[in-house]
């Protein structure tokens, strides 16, 4: 009797499709909220890279506009996800050694890669364009 029950158990298939997507569900989950976080930091990092590519553009028209007024054009052309605050974007002025002047421009922002059940230490996305000014 013991040996036919098992023997029955052994031999059915109902109820494997459940268990094996019980098993797999919060595998493929994970990994397509990984997915989407990621999408997401590379999406702020875009932004980050076009306010200050912007900024750095705005500073090479004439006549040269000042420093505050590069940050400002930064803040303005950014829309990533997390804020931008004013005190992240530096704008520094140099000169080559064939005297010729260029401004740096770098904005920093503190972000989360976040999962809805993981939550990862911040990243700091950093970008830094240099441009050329007459």
């Amino acid at each position: 009797m013991q040996r036919s029950l098992l023997t029955r158990l052994a031999r059915c298939g109902s109820g494997v499709a459940a268990v094996e997507m019980a098993l797999a569900a919060p595998v493929i989950l994970t990994m397509i909220l990984g997915i989407l976080s990621s999408g997401s930091l590379f999406f702020s990092q875009n932004e980050l890279n076009h306010a200050v590519g912007e900024a750095a553009r705005y500073a090479t028209i004439s006549p040269q506009p000042s420093d505050q007024q590069i940050r400002t054009m930064a803040l303005d052309s950014y829309h990533g996800t997390d804020p931008l605050l004013a005190s992240q974007v530096n704008v520094t002025h140099g000169s080559t050694a064939n005297y010729m002047n260029y401004v740096v421009v770098q904005a920093k922002v503190q972000t989360s890669l976040d999962l809805v059940f993981l939550r990862f230490p911040g990243i700091t996305l950093v970008s830094t364009k240099r441009a050329y000014v007459i």
